[in-house]
């Protein structure tokens, strides 16, 4: 099997992956989080309605080291990320792992494209 049959299948079962967690997240977490009245304007930055950047939010503010996102929070952009306090209250221990498992395989995905796309376009034969 070619090097590039190989990427291409990696790819694909990890996007299959990342799109069930992205699922989960949403319909688990992000759904029940935006029904709370405390959570209004407490999930970051929302560019676009309905386009899943809560689960992005959320997915980053459990992700990300507790330390960084405390001290983006009391900075001047506090609207950036969802709030930290309000997320670990009201989430259960499962919830937390899979947005973080969300945020890490999307970062891997984002990752994988931009390595093997810069790989492929200068057509270098590493392999």
């Amino acid at each position: 099997m070619s090097f590039g049959a190989v990427n291409t299948a990696i790819f694909f079962f990890n996007f299959f992956v990342w799109g069930a967690l992205t699922i989960l997240v949403s319909e688990i977490t992000v759904r029940r989080l935006r029904k709370l009245p405390e959570f209004k304007d407490k999930l970051g930055l929302v560019l676009a309605s309905g386009v899943g950047m809560e689960i992005f939010n959320v997915g980053v503010a459990l992700s990300l080291p507790q330390k960084f996102i405390r001290r983006s929070n009391q900075s001047k952009l506090p609207f950036l990320f969802a709030n930290l306090d309000l997320l670990y209250a009201h989430t259960r221990r499962f919830e937390r792992v899979f947005a973080r498992m969300l945020f890490w395989m999307q970062t891997i995905l984002i990752s994988h494209l931009v390595v093997f796309g810069f790989i492929g376009h200068y057509k270098l034969h590493l392999f």
